[in-house]
């Protein structure tokens, strides 16, 4: 998914239509990839892009480094790719403790805003986007994060079409 720049260009049209992910990402400092500086909801949205990517096993390097590169742009360069390998490198120690569950309640406490959360539950979908058939287990981490987020499985559907139809 964010390795296509048309595929990229469509979803930045779709958050768009988001004002609060604008409003919320015009509040976050310059990159930084510090890991001195506290997790904030573009972390959450890294490591819930990540877990839904991964669900069905994990991402090589190639996709690791697309996806570093993706969520900069998406983020409009305020989620350094270093920041984004952080992210990720919580995440997958997390995993080894959590389940998957668990853990998207904890980065729904970095999302507190409904309007935020669909552009972070979008943003995340978004990774799975390119694939014909999305696995089981990547479907299930999708709707995973939407219940901790708080959607109605008709809300995660709606979310999912708009996605597909935008993108």
């Amino acid at each position: 998914m964010f390795d296509s720049p048309e595929r990229l260009s469509q979803l930045h049209e779709l958050l768009e239509e988001l004002p609060a992910f604008h409003v919320a990402l015009s509040d976050v400092p310059e990159a930084s990839s510090e890991a001195e500086v506290p997790a904030n909801w573009l972390d959450g949205m890294a490591e819930a892009a990540y877990l839904i990517a991964a669900a069905d096993g994990g991402l090589g390097e190639q996709d690791v480094e697309g996806f570093r590169r993706g969520l900069a742009a998406v983020s409009e360069g305020r989620l350094a790719p270093a920041r984004t390998l952080l992210a990720i490198e919580r995440v997958q120690r997390k995993v080894h403790d959590h389940v998957a569950s668990q853990l998207f309640h904890e980065i729904a406490e970095l999302v507190p805003e409904t309007p935020l959360r669909e552009a972070v539950f979008l943003v995340a979908s978004a990774t799975i986007l390119d694939r014909a058939s999305p696995s089981q287990r990547q479907t299930l981490a999708q709707h995973a994060l939407g219940h901790a987020f708080g959607f109605s499985e008709g809300k995660i559907q709606q979310l999912v079409a708009r996605l597909r139809h935008s993108v």
